[in-house]
């Protein structure tokens, strides 16, 4: 009985090391979409601040 306990204790250890292992994954999945929106909105600002400019320009 004490061996099966130790492999199941030692199967969960295996589990959640895969768990926090696809955790990390999905965290630096969601920081690299953060980033790109992050980026994205630079890029907006940006653009909309020259065409502000422009517009003034133009007046």
């Amino acid at each position: 009985m004490k061996g099966k306990l130790i492999s199941l204790h030692c199967e969960e250890r295996k589990n959640s090391w895969k768990l926090h292992e696809n955790e990390e994954e999905e965290r630096m999945r969601t920081l690299a979409l953060v980033l790109q929106v992050v980026e994205s909105v630079k890029k907006d600002k940006k653009t909309h601040v020259k065409t502000q400019n422009i517009e003034n320009y133009k007046r």
